[in-house]
């Protein structure tokens, strides 16, 4: 009530039945789906095998890495209204996705 729930795409309010993105923005989720860098998570092209040129390329600080959406420009908005604009509601979202 004092807090309602927002879809972490358009931040319009969802309630009741509605579950989260809201209707309007279901198809709009980028999910990865399909064969995944072994490293970071990335989504692999068809040239790549195991890991993406960018994992092959260069070392970095993690063992391994997932990734449940590509960085769309729906994605990279919603990410940053979580980061920047403190829609810490969209957390159970990108919970609920990754588990």
């Amino acid at each position: 009530m004092f807090f309602p729930r927002r879809c972490p795409f358009c931040d319009r309010v969802v309630g009741g039945a509605y579950t989260i993105p809201c209707r309007d923005c279901e198809n709009k989720v980028p999910y990865i789906y399909g064969n995944t860098c072994m490293k970071c998570g990335k989504k692999l092209s068809e040239e790549e095998e195991e890991y993406c040129f960018d994992c092959k390329s260069r070392e970095f600080s993690f063992s391994r890495g997932v990734a449940a959406f590509s960085y769309s420009k729906a994605m990279k908005k919603s990410m940053y209204a979580f980061k920047y604009n403190n829609r810490q509601e969209y957390a159970e979202f990108y919970a609920k996705v990754l588990c």
